[in-house]
């Protein structure tokens, strides 16, 4: 199985890195989770990593703006957007990263 592509390899952007968020059916040392992954501990949900976020596109309450400023906020490294059945929230999840300035940003996974 062939790695995903990543969101840079098909929307070039400093600030957004990409990847799946389902990485346990991936050959990780092909992928940009490889070197997140082993960060990882049981105190890093939902403070420095949250894959599983939904907006008013699903089953959520904040929109995708609102969601990326709350992460921000809370200086959450990785996010992903997993809305039920629509890339809407994830895509304008992106377009207002994409408009944010210096650093600190989240990472935006999709998957």
């Amino acid at each position: 199985m062939a790695p995903p592509k990543r969101v840079e390899d098909t929307a070039p952007t400093p600030a957004l890195k990409g990847g799946c968020s389902c990485w346990h059916t991936l050959r990780l040392a092909h992928h940009a989770l490889h070197e997140v992954l082993p960060t990882v501990t049981a105190e890093s949900c939902p403070d420095t990593l949250n894959l599983h976020l939904h907006t008013v596109y699903s089953d959520g309450r904040m929109q995708p703006e609102d969601t990326i400023r709350q992460a921000m906020a809370a200086k959450v490294k990785h996010i992903a957007i997993t809305d039920h059945h629509s890339v809407a929230g994830y895509r304008l999840a992106r377009r207002f990263l994409q408009g944010q300035g210096g650093g600190g940003l989240p990472t935006l996974w999709v998957g």
